[in-house]
């Protein structure tokens, strides 16, 4: 499910500390 977050990062403005390791885990890949 985190990628799913992550396609919604910019409704996840809530979630904003995840987001950020979400972003990481993203940028690795």
């Amino acid at each position: 499910p985190w990628g799913k977050k992550a396609r919604g990062i910019k409704t996840r403005d809530k979630k904003k500390s995840s987001n950020k390791l979400i972003v990481r885990r993203k940028d690795k890949k």
